[in-house]
């Protein structure tokens, strides 16, 4: 991306100095000087776009209804600064007698009003976007008008006529592209910072986990939870109504089932049930922690409750393989205590719980 952008900017500076010294070339030549020159930048664009297409192909990240929005406002904002130029070089402030704010020279009020609500959507979009995928489509957006700018100087090199407003429309667009690249820039390095950040402290939680230091591994899945949760607050929390908006990423829920994982292996199996609790929670149909919470249970020696946590899982997940081995262990023991399962007739009281076998944990 970083090397894409760089390039595109490198184009138009280039092309914007070639395009200076072109227009002192006299007759005939300067126009076709002129369409040559567009035309070489545009086919290094395209290029540009075509290698943009395969860096976002390359991110899996799926863009949530939240980062739609924001990518929206990225969109809408841009468009209405792109207006500035295209209507400065038909003419309109002219037409409609806006022309000159005493404020800002040379642009007219309607180009100031257009630049103050263009800026605010962008600015508001940008600062929202959290998704990879979301930093990814602005900058491929910043690329695409960097395309447009070269196509308008063909388009005036052609029309003699255009040529001067064509020049103005196609710099200003060109420079809006720069910004707009520079500005996903830097989304994706303060992104990809905490990416990273969460990451180093994901591995080295699991290099504790697996030299079974669990308390040290323990804060150092705290630190990965703080670092996800700034990460993807926005995709668990709807501000209106404290739902979750979608399920959440794995990236945050690993952390969490870990530091559970830790718990339920220093026999603190009431913490670890509060804590898978609270992923379920924001993911109710996550078989993986209902079959966890169901072998906290086994271990509480609460086999109905186990059952139930089984059963679930494999309401939501069938095919969970785990569960099912799990369910019938349970179902074995219940018939050796001589419990009958929730739901199964019973000729005479119910005898009470007997300690189950402690399951083997993975």
């Amino acid at each position: 991306m970083r090397t894409a952008t760089f390039g595109a900017v490198g184009v138009g500076v280039g092309g914007t100095i070639a395009g200076l010294a072109i227009s002192f070339v006299p007759g005939e030549a300067r126009s076709i000087g002129l369409i040559m020159l567009a035309l070489g930048m545009l086919g290094v664009l395209v290029f540009l776009r075509w290698r943009a297409h395969r860096i976002v192909s390359a991110v899996d990240d799926p863009v949530s209804v939240r980062e739609a929005g924001n990518l929206s406002k990225v969109r809408l904002g841009v468009g209405v600064i792109v207006l500035i130029p295209i209507i400065e070089g038909v003419g309109l402030p002219s037409l409609l007698g806006v022309q000159g704010a005493s404020f800002a020279p040379p642009l007219s009020v309607l180009d100031v009003l257009l630049l103050l609500v263009g800026v605010q959507f962008l600015a508001r979009g940008a600062y929202q976007v959290r998704e990879r995928r979301g930093y990814c489509e602005t900058w491929v957006l910043g690329l695409t008008l960097a395309i447009l700018a070269p196509v308008i100087g063909v388009v005036s090199g052609l029309l003699p006529s255009t040529t001067a407003a064509g020049s103005y429309l196609s710099q200003s667009i060109g420079g809006i592209a720069g910004l707009v690249m520079f500005l996903a820039l830097g989304m994706a390095s303060y992104l990809e910072g905490q990416y990273a950040e969460l990451d180093a402290a994901l591995g080295e939680a699991d290099a504790l986990f697996r030299s079974r230091r669990y308390p040290d591994a323990i804060r150092a899945y705290d630190h990965s939870i703080e670092v996800g949760h700034n990460l993807f607050s926005h995709l668990l929390y709807d501000p209106e109504t404290g739902a979750a908006n979608v399920r959440p990423p794995d990236r945050y829920v690993v952390p969490w089932v870990r530091k559970g994982d830790c718990h339920t292996l220093m026999g603190k199996h009431r913490k670890a049930l509060a804590i898978y609790d609270v992923i379920l929670s924001l993911d109710p149909a996550n078989g993986e922690i209902l079959n966890r919470k169901g072998e906290v249970y086994l271990r509480l020696q609460l086999l109905t409750d186990a059952l139930g946590c089984f059963e679930r899982a494999l309401s939501v997940q069938p095919g969970l393989q785990a569960a099912l081995v799990n369910r019938q262990r349970t179902l074995d023991s219940l018939r050796k205590a001589g419990v009958a399962p929730p739901g199964a007739p019973q000729s005479g009281p119910a005898a009470p719980q007997r300690p189950a076998p402690t399951p083997t944990w993975h």
